[in-house]
């Protein structure tokens, strides 16, 4: 089984999907696209290759990644087994749509049919996208919260007596 985990978007920053593999075993040859919508992502890389399947850039197809569609293809001469939960690589975007938009990463058999081949046949796999909402930038900088402060003019106040002056504050409405 294929799954697609990330944190969360923000529109303007970048945004990491990682693809993990389960019931990866004795695996020959696997191969499959992922998809989004170019108007709300934007395809910048790929990283965290996976190791054991030596993984590089000669896995995938990035010719169709500025219109949301990225191919990937994976064969060994040996079958390899990996770890429950595998990370097999990493796709960063940049966030473009708005927030409050839904943003999905699927898989997809587009350019790139389905194919999952261990030593003995055919294999069929299951697979969970993903869908996040986008969400407003957070700022980095710190803010100290102030009670409000409100300061009144001294007032010259002429009493009854002519020969009484002073200065009185006017009282606070709060």
């Amino acid at each position: 089984s294929f799954e697609l985990s990330s944190g969360v978007p923000i529109r303007n920053q970048v945004y990491q999907v990682d693809v993990r593999a389960s019931d990866f075993a004795n695996l020959l040859a696997a191969q499959f696209s992922l998809g989004w919508d170019n108007n709300q992502l934007r395809f910048d890389s790929l990283s965290n290759l996976n190791e054991e399947l030596e993984l590089n850039d000669e896995n995938f197809s990035t010719v169709s990644a500025a219109s949301g569609r990225l191919a990937w293809l994976w064969f060994a001469a040996l079958p390899v087994s990996l770890a429950d939960s595998s990370l097999l690589f990493r796709v960063h975007f940049t966030v473009t749509g708005e927030v409050g938009q839904e943003l999905a990463v699927s898989f997809t058999e587009n350019p790139t049919e389905f194919s999952f081949e261990d030593t003995d046949s055919v294999l069929i796999a299951s697979f969970t996208d993903l869908q996040r909402t986008i969400e407003l930038p957070t700022s980095n900088r710190s803010f100290v919260a102030v009670k409000e402060w409100r300061g009144f003019p001294w007032l010259l106040y002429t009493s009854p007596s002519p020969r009484v002056r002073s200065r009185t504050r006017m009282p606070s409405s709060a």
